[in-house]
């Protein structure tokens, strides 16, 4: 719930009225070649009055930087703790398996942190790279492994790849998401991750929902993951589940990512309810995301918007790199019906796209 608010102008009643958060804790970080500087400030959001500040100085190394991760959680802790700890440190025993000692690896966990789920394609292989480098550089680090797996499996899904491209990425992705789970039991993403591996695998919504349940229960004030398991819930077949995470989403996160219109949009159309399925995808702002953009020429297409749907389709002829060519493969990868891949098709036929034959 954080990420929306990074680097906008706000007022800490914001917070408050908004998220319901009685404190808001901001600070600022300065890196030289060797050096690091954070400041830190604990701000009670109902009066904006400071209740804490520290600056910490240290040598740039990774493990300084998580020990002053470990000085701030402490710092809040005595701040705002209480006897029955609603702040708490992390366990001892995981502490080794969610810190590195290496600066490179911490940097690619970070890199990809910053662009979340919804890494462009563009970024994508940088991302990878640098995160295969990762789990090279320090072996034991669960969260580069259950990064590593989320890369996989953006690059599974949203890029054409043959049958065994495809099928090696998503057993890549499975090896480093169940790594992480060893080397970390309570790393609620990777549980997250073999979710959605064993939903795109079909392997059965009994399957994909228990690793699902077990990631929401160690986590359940992740937004985007909430939203994301919502997203998979609806394409496994529970409608819906999968509206009501994508709803709780929402809930707790107020300035929520544009993509969680997406459930939306896909159950008003595979209802034939188009002009309330076009309402929804043009309030996702993602310009380059392929399958985003596909679904929108559809829903102009069906609603008998010709102009707005050929502009569409112009403006996915653009996409760098391209889309694949065939605009079922994103529909076929997550799962999707074969009647609602046939309507998007008829949509996009009468938006102005030549759809190429179907070689399934």
């Amino acid at each position: 719930a954080t990420r929306p608010y990074q680097g906008t102008d706000f007022e800490p009643r914001q917070l408050f009225e908004e998220l319901g958060a009685n404190y808001l804790l901001r600070g600022n970080l300065w890196r030289t070649d060797s050096k690091l500087r954070v400041t830190t400030q604990l701000i009670d959001a109902q009066d904006a009055r400071l209740v804490w500040s520290e600056t910490y100085d240290g040598d740039l190394t990774a493990g300084n930087i998580f020990d002053v991760l470990d000085e701030i959680t402490a710092g809040v802790v005595a701040t705002v703790g209480t006897r029955s700890g609603v702040v708490r440190l992390q366990e001892a025993g995981r502490v080794r398996a969610t810190r590195t000692e290496n600066l490179t690896a911490y940097e690619c966990v970070a890199l990809y942190d910053y662009h979340g789920i919804n890494v462009s394609r563009s970024d994508r292989s940088r991302v990878r790279a640098c995160l295969e480098q990762a789990v090279e550089l320090d072996p034991d680090y669960a969260t580069a492994w259950s990064h590593l797996s989320g890369i996989l499996i953006e690059t599974y899904k949203n890029e054409a790849l043959s049958e065994t491209e495809a099928q090696g990425l998503l057993d890549r992705a499975d090896a480093a998401a169940k790594r992480a789970t060893e080397l970390d039991n309570a790393n609620a993403e990777a549980f997250y991750r073999r979710a959605v591996i064993s939903q795109l695998r079909g392997e059965g919504y009994a399957a994909f929902k228990e690793l699902a349940d077990k990631a929401l229960a160690l986590n359940p004030n992740d937004a985007d993951v909430i939203g994301d398991l919502g997203n998979f819930s609806y394409y496994s077949g529970d409608l819906e589940r999968g509206k009501e995470l994508v709803g709780r989403m929402m809930e707790i996160n107020p300035r929520y990512p544009s993509w969680a219109h997406f459930v939306f949009f896909l159950d008003h159309f595979r209802n034939d309810q188009f002009p309330e399925a076009l309402a929804e995808v043009v309030k996702i702002t993602l310009p380059n995301h392929c399958f985003i953009q596909w679904s929108k020429a559809a829903a102009y297409g069906k609603v008998g918007d010709t102009a707005n749907g050929k502009a569409t389709l112009d403006h996915i002829a653009k996409i760098e790199p391209p889309c694949p060519n065939d605009p079922r493969l994103p529909f076929r990868t997550r799962g999707l019906p074969e009647d609602l891949i046939a309507s998007a098709m008829d949509g996009l036929e009468k938006a102005g796209m030549e759809i190429p034959p179907d070689i399934q």
